[in-house]
C-alpha cells in the first residue's frame, strides 16, 4: 500500500484498534495518524499513560499483548495496523500536549490537517480522531 495516502481503512482499522485497546484496559487518552515532514510514512500515534507508568518497552509489550487478542475483530485486510506503524507516547509528549489542547477546543470533531505545526513538530499531514472516541459515552436509560 502507498504510505504517501491515508485511506479510509487505516482510519477505521485504527479506530477499531484504539477500541479494542480500551477494551482491554490500555488507557488511551488520544490518537491521531500523522506523517511529518520529510518522514513521507504514516504513523498512528497512541497517547497512553502506560508510557509513564511501564516505561516504553512496558508499554509496547503490552500493547502486543492486546493486539494478539484481536483475532475477534471484524476488520478488512486493508484496516490492519502493522505494529511498526504505532507509536505510543506519553500525555506529557508535545505532540500529544497539542493533540490535547485540540480536544479542548474542538471536541466532538475528527480533523484532518494539511502542513501545519503540532506542538514543535511539521506535520505534513494528519488526522486526528475525536475525543469522544476516548471518553465513555453516557448510558441510555
Amino acid at each position: 500500500m502507498d504510505q504517501a495516502v491515508l485511506v479510509r481503512e487505516q482510519i477505521d482499522g485504527g479506530e477499531k484498534l484504539i477500541s479494542h485497546l480500551l477494551t482491554g484496559g490500555l488507557p488511551v487518552i488520544a490518537a491521531f495518524w500523522a506523517k511529518t515532514d520529510g518522514d513521507g510514512q504514516w504513523y498512528l500515534y497512541v497517547v497512553t499513560s502506560e508510557v509513564d507508568v511501564l516505561g516504553t518497552l512496558g508499554a509496547y509489550r503490552r500493547l502486543g499483548e492486546l493486539e494478539k487478542t484481536m483475532n475477534g475483530v471484524k476488520m478488512h485486510p486493508l484496516e490492519r495496523i502493522d505494529r511498526f506503524g504505532i507509536k505510543l507516547i506519553s500525555p506529557k509528549h508535545p505532540l500529544a500536549l497539542a493533540v490535547l489542547d485540540l480536544y479542548q477546543r474542538f471536541p466532538e470533531q475528527a480533523e484532518t490537517f494539511l502542513s501545519f505545526w503540532l506542538g514543535s513538530v511539521a506535520i505534513e499531514r494528519a488526522y486526528i480522531y475525536p475525543s469522544t472516541l476516548f471518553t465513555p459515552q453516557p448510558q441510555a436509560s
